[in-house]
């Protein structure tokens, strides 16, 4: 059975919990963030919420049979909308679902995770049970990009954006996860305050590898060495591989950038404009992945572009 234990949550706890104690709690609720961030956990705390039996100071029990059966996945008034991907008639039958009773109690909660995977005709469908919903239902989304919902959705959810974390709120919650408390905080160190994507690397070898590979570049960058670049980029031995590389070395650079406006780091030589360029480049690769590109002139005009931009 699942933990109810959040972790960097208080913020959007304190938020969930203000509505609910004054009856404001919404219909619907759109949770945004990176991946990785504990956006589905959330959402089972807030169904936790929604079902308990003995909430208290606005917050679920965990303790209840309510409770308990939410975290096992086993509550038949919780509908996890997506299944192995979303469909047409799956949608369907969860707007066929909400227009029944609930099992158990006065509320049923449907959660679809991941919902910038559903297509504009599943949103559609979809629509008019958000539009006028019943008392009786309670609608939870979680998604990463939020431009790929459409504008009459999103109009009707209140959304909450997951916090980002520090180095120890990561730290423990990968400790939590049964992470030696050590490694959790070396693994930290290397790959960030992402939890999410930290257990997928402690378990995959070959995301371990595009992190290696991303961070030698990464160094290479700050130093202006491009020999290093270059052998570092010369070891993504698939396209796949070398797209992951330049997306982390993206969200890393960008972190960079956002710490040197906001005046967080005073040790980066890199001027501002230099650095946003870098960025951009690494931005363009993105659009490119579904493209015929090939990868060995890939990576060597990536390189060149990467570094000629940084001098």
């Amino acid at each position: 059975m699942e933990s109810l234990t959040l972790f960097a949550k208080q913020r959007e706890v304190s938020r969930l919990k203000e509505m609910f104690e004054h009856s404001r709690f919404p219909h619907g609720l759109l949770l945004s963030g990176e991946r990785g961030l504990g956006k589905r956990t959330l959402a089972r705390w807030c169904a936790c919420l929604m079902l308990c039996e003995n909430p208290t100071d606005g917050e679920p029990c965990g303790c209840c049979a309510a409770c308990k059966k939410v975290l096992s996945r086993e509550h038949p008034d919780v509908i996890y909308a997506k299944g192995e991907k979303y469909t047409a008639e799956g949608v369907r039958e969860c707007v066929t679902e909400a227009s029944r009773y609930p099992n158990d109690g006065d509320v049923r909660v449907f959660i679809f995770e991941s919902c910038s995977e559903m297509t504009a005709v599943h949103q559609n469908i979809l629509l008019k049970a958000i539009e006028e919903p019943s008392k009786h239902n309670r609608y939870i989304f979680t998604c990463e990009n939020t431009s790929a919902m459409l504008p009459t959705v999103l109009s009707r959810l209140v959304k909450i954006e997951l916090s980002d974390m520090t180095a120890a709120e990561c730290a423990a919650c990968l400790a939590a996860n049964g992470m030696d408390e050590q490694a959790a905080r070396d693994m930290t160190a290397l790959y960030g305050t992402n939890p999410g994507k930290i257990l997928d690397i402690a378990v995959s070898e070959e995301r371990k590898k595009i992190y290696e590979i991303a961070d030698v570049i990464y160094n290479a960058v700050l130093c202006g060495n491009e020999y290093d670049g270059a052998a570092a980029f010369a070891q993504c031995e698939k396209r796949k591989t070398f797209f992951a590389v330049t997306a982390v070395l993206y969200e890393r650079l960008s972190l960079l950038l956002l710490e040197c406006k906001s005046g967080k780091n005073h040790n980066c030589n890199i001027p501002f404009e230099r650095l946003y360029g870098a960025c951009e480049i690494l931005s363009e690769y993105g659009r490119l992945q579904s493209t015929n590109l090939n990868l060995r002139l890939a990576q060597t005009v990536c390189c060149a572009e990467l570094f000629a931009g940084l001098v």
